[in-house]
């Protein structure tokens, strides 16, 4: 009681030993005008430390470690290594982030260009930095025997694969502006069975075509940006499209098809539904608010706030269902919009398939209505551990049937009153970026949009409700209808009214009938390809892409088990990518081209990119546009906020986290378990769980003592509603 009565009333003692941090000090009672403060005391500038250096984690370096001429502390040779400046070529190492230069990696113990990744063919490799005693040689690549091929397959010098399941390219092209990342469900056919109304966020348009005649009606022009995404039709027969880009949903008049109305939503609209009791529309969007309006014209009615990611809305009566793209997860909502319940699809495992490893749902693509319930297509990620190198992502040989990939396709289907069922595994069906029911309510069809550059796999796959999680064989018919493969890279499906199948395609830009007489109705001749998207959101061979855990650009908010790595959240890949090297948490890639051939080449299994391609896929990735955020609550709150993070003598979030994408690219050790790249926070509202290993569910989480404590920023003395001030403003970045 005495002490704080002292602190509290300023009574004149010297803040320099009263146990508090406070006047210039950077830690408590050492720092600023007190005594120098000793390892592993805190610091803002090398005047703050005993030994005169205050490491990049914002921590007192030991005075007796870097510069005695002796192994100490936590250096791995001579005053090098751990806090100290990093260790030079042929000096001792235990980790890459222990030798000086980035290009050097620890090997042996040793500093050390790796010969495994120094881009010269040396140490008995067979190809440049493959074979030998360096990685399985990837497809393409030069071999000496079939020991030396991921496949296991060595013909005329040359790791060979099936053919036909690597994806091919074509010629390396650019777009301006650039295409989006897919999303799926742009698709319907109208109540008259044989109108078709197709969203094109490559090109900015909606079209409407004439399924019985084979003939486009109408090519609606809409603002650069709009991403025209989900649509549904009223009972008055107008079409009401969702604006991913554009903020807003715009109102189709069927009578010549003109742009009836433009109404503001949301930041980030993304699904949609027609309410026929109430005649109104109901939109979800990705910031967590579910807005309701008047399908008929006019101003919002209700917004309720319902958490971050959210995907598509189905009416169901008097209950709205609305789903979560990364969690898979389905709320349920009554009539005031007030969640009665939220449920994901069940863990799943199947000795058939990685020997019986456990799957975990994530990345719901799509949620649509059945005669009951409501079909969501989705992947599952595995929940045990991943080998990082040699095809471990696609592990083949892991799986005595089905798909032995760490993500695989499936179909849940959940009841208002009994628990979600799996349908079915999909395999092989990459990115399963929409699904259709078939008018009979007993089938469906998926499109797999990630094997559209893969010659010999199928795009559709149709399947049962009646199967119970089981692997579906893969099919070309649905409800005993065979239905023909589409061309093209298709991207959204329906049933028109004689239950034809009807798949959209991205490139080239048609609507094609696929059961019985085929149709194709051209709709644009605005070539969009882009080798860039093409790379991202293709099969790599081994039934899996990069979007499997990257959806949209992002991530699938997994944290997965790496194999002698440890735990690892998948990170996302908006807000320039690019500027953040070195790349992963570990910062042990040191630019892109290195991740590709690490993880695109070697853990995926695709094949060896052409020179022209890295540059490729490097722009597009850098042009992902941000998630944009919702309009604060409480802009003061924020503000406050704000004020804290670039205070350097409080919290000093600015030390690290600084410049146009808020971080320094450091690798730093800040109490989560060891040192780690510096994260950009540009949008890390949209990125729980947090830290490298996931340990933070929330932002507040975050600063807690599993977030580091005060050597992850000095914010063990802030009171809940600074970080609560704090919060608020990361959530605007």
């Amino acid at each position: 009681m005495l002490l704080v009565a002292l602190v509290c009333c300023g009574c004149g003692q010297a803040t320099c030993d009263d146990w508090v941090q406070n006047g210039d000090e950077s830690d408590s009672d050492c720092g600023g005008s007190c005594a120098p403060c000793r390892s592993p005391r805190a610091c803002f500038h090398d005047g703050d430390c005993a030994s005169g250096r205050c490491l990049p984690t914002s921590h007192c370096a030991s005075e007796s470690t870097c510069g005695d001429g002796i192994i100490n502390g936590r250096e791995s040779d001579v005053d090098c290594g751990g806090y100290c400046p990093g260790c030079s070529k042929g000096k001792r190492c235990r980790t890459d982030g222990d030798c000086e230069s980035r290009s050097d990696r620890c090997v042996d113990g040793i500093c050390r260009d790796d010969p495994c990744t120094d881009r010269i063919k040396n140490h008995g490799e067979t190809d440049i930095d493959w074979g030998g005693t360096c990685r399985d040689c990837a497809t393409g690549s030069s071999c000496a025997d079939d020991n030396d091929c991921i496949s296991k397959s060595c013909s005329g010098g040359r790791c060979e694969s099936e053919k036909g399941v690597l994806p091919t390219f074509g010629p390396t092209v650019t777009r301006s502006p650039v295409p989006p990342p897919l999303s799926g469900g742009t698709l319907i056919v109208l109540h008259d069975g044989h109108t078709a109304v197709a969203s094109d966020p490559d090109r900015d348009r909606v079209f409407v075509a004439d399924l019985a005649q084979g003939t486009l009606l109408a090519a609606v022009k809409l603002e650069g940006g709009d991403e025209p995404g989900r649509l549904v039709e009223d009972a008055a027969g107008r079409v009401h499209v969702v604006l991913r880009g554009g903020h807003a949903i715009v109102d189709l008049d069927p009578k010549g098809w003109t742009l009836a109305a433009r109404r503001p939503v949301c930041v980030a609209p993304r699904g949609i539904a027609f309410d026929p009791a109430q005649d109104r529309l109901h939109v979800a969007c990705a910031g967590g608010e579910l807005v309701s309006l008047p399908a008929p014209g006019g101003k919002l009615v209700r917004v309720v706030h319902l958490g971050r990611d959210l995907r598509d809305v189905i009416v169901q009566g008097a209950l709205l269902h609305v789903s979560r793209l990364r969690t898979g997860g389905l709320l349920t909502l009554d009539g005031n919009g007030a969640i009665t319940g939220e449920r994901a699809p069940s863990p799943f495992s199947d000795p058939s398939i990685r020997k019986g490893a456990t799957f975990v749902a994530a990345s719901a693509w799509r949620a649509v209505a059945t005669s009951d319930g409501v079909a969501m297509v989705h992947q599952r990620g595995l929940a045990s551990a991943v080998t990082p190198g040699n095809h471990g992502y696609g592990g083949v040989e892991e799986s005595q049937n089905c798909d032995g990939s760490i993500v695989h396709s499936a179909v849940t289907v959940f009841w208002p009153d009994r628990e979600p069922v799996g349908a079915a595994t999909l395999p092989r069906a990459v990115l399963p970026i929409d699904i259709a029911v078939a008018p009979s309510g007993k089938g469906y069809v998926v499109v797999a949009a990630g094997n559209a550059h893969n010659d010999a796999l199928p795009k559709l796959f149709a399947g049962s409700f009646a199967s119970q999680g089981a692997c579906e064989k893969e099919s070309s018919q649905v409800d005993g209808r065979p239905f023909a493969q589409p061309t093209g890279q298709p991207i959204a499906v329906a049933f028109d009214g004689v239950g034809r199948v009807v798949v959209q395609s991205r490139e080239p830009a048609t609507l094609q009938v696929l059961t019985g007489s085929s149709i194709t109705v051209a709709l644009s001749d605005d070539a969009r390809e882009d080798t860039g998207h093409a790379i991202f959101h293709a099969n790599s061979g081994s039934n899996l892409a990069c979007a499997s855990c990257h959806p949209e650009g992002g991530d699938d908010g997994r944290t997965w088990i790496l194999a002698g790595v440890g735990q690892r959240r998948t990170p996302a890949l908006r807000d320039g990518v690019l500027a953040r090297a070195p790349l992963h948490w570990a910062g042990d890639q040191k630019d892109l081209p290195a991740l590709l051939d690490d993880v695109y080449v070697s853990r995926m299994g695709g094949p060896i990119l052409a020179a022209d391609r890295t540059p490729a896929i490097a722009s597009w990735l850098d042009r992902i546009p941000p998630l944009p955020q919702s309009p604060p609550t409480d802009p003061a709150a924020v503000a406050r906020g704000a004020t804290l993070f670039r205070d350097a003598q409080g919290p000093a979030c600015a030390v690290c986290h600084q410049g146009a994408i808020l971080t320094s690219n450091a690798i730093v050790d800040v109490g989560t378990g060891g040192p780690f790249k510096v994260p950009s926070l540009l949008g890390v509202a949209w990125r729980a769980p947090f830290l490298h290993d996931g340990r933070a569910k929330t932002l507040r989480d975050r600063f807690g003592l599993d977030g580091g404590a005060d050597r992850h920023g000095h914010t063990a003395n802030l009171g809940d509603g600074q970080i609560s001030d704090l919060i608020a403003y990361l959530q605007t970045l």
